[in-house]
């Protein structure tokens, strides 16, 4: 399917449920604040928001932690990790926001469903 476009346009609009529509409001509050963080990068410092530095407490709930190995691209790994302490919350983050826009409908795909094909 090399080359080929999907049309937007053409997929059904359907009444988004509740979970949908929670999660969708937690990712944008999420981007927003990304938002003006990066703002603030660009515009003034040139670098590094000191506040990048303690995202792990900008969620009030953190759920539990799950160590896990994971093989990233070394270029992403060394730009993260020049970032200073706290790298891996905010690769955790990043992680964050996408998973939320799946959740709310936002970026849907071919992984909608779980290996057992059970809608997420």
């Amino acid at each position: 399917m090399a080359g080929e476009y999907y049309n937007y346009t053409e997929i059904p609009e359907r009444k988004k449920t509740k979970a949908e529509i929670r999660k969708e409001m937690e990712l944008t509050i999420l981007l927003s604040e990304q938002k003006i963080e990066m703002s603030k990068m660009m515009n003034e410092l040139q670098m590094i928001p000191t506040e990048w530095r303690d995202i792990e407490g900008m969620f009030p709930c953190k759920p539990r932690g799950t160590k896990v190995t994971l093989r990233l691209d070394d270029d992403m790994v060394k730009f993260y990790r020049a970032m200073g302490t706290g790298w891996h919350a905010r690769v955790n983050g990043i992680l964050r926001a996408w998973m939320l826009a799946r959740l709310a409908k936002v970026i849907e795909g071919d992984g909608d469903e779980d290996w057992l094909g059970r809608p997420l």
